[in-house]
C-alpha cells in the first residue's frame, strides 16, 4: 500500500476521506494537500491526478 501521495510525499492517511463500497471492493477518493486527487481500492492507491491552475487570459 502506498502510504503517501506520489506528488508531494503528505501521508495517506491524514488525508479526509470518502469511501464507497463497489464490486471491486471499498473505493476511496482522498485530495491530498497539494491537490492531487487519489483514487484507492481495498487500501491500494491505484490512480493520481494532480491538478493544474488555469489562467484566464487568452
Amino acid at each position: 500500500m502506498t502510504t503517501t501521495c506520489p506528488s508531494c510525499a503528505w501521508p495517506i492517511a491524514e488525508l479526509s476521506t470518502s469511501a464507497h463500497r463497489t464490486s471491486e471492493g471499498v473505493v476511496d477518493y482522498r485530495q491530498c494537500v497539494c491537490g492531487t486527487w487519489l483514487v484507492l481500492v481495498n487500501g491500494r492507491t491505484v490512480s493520481s491526478v494532480a491538478t493544474c491552475a488555469r489562467t484566464t487570459d487568452r
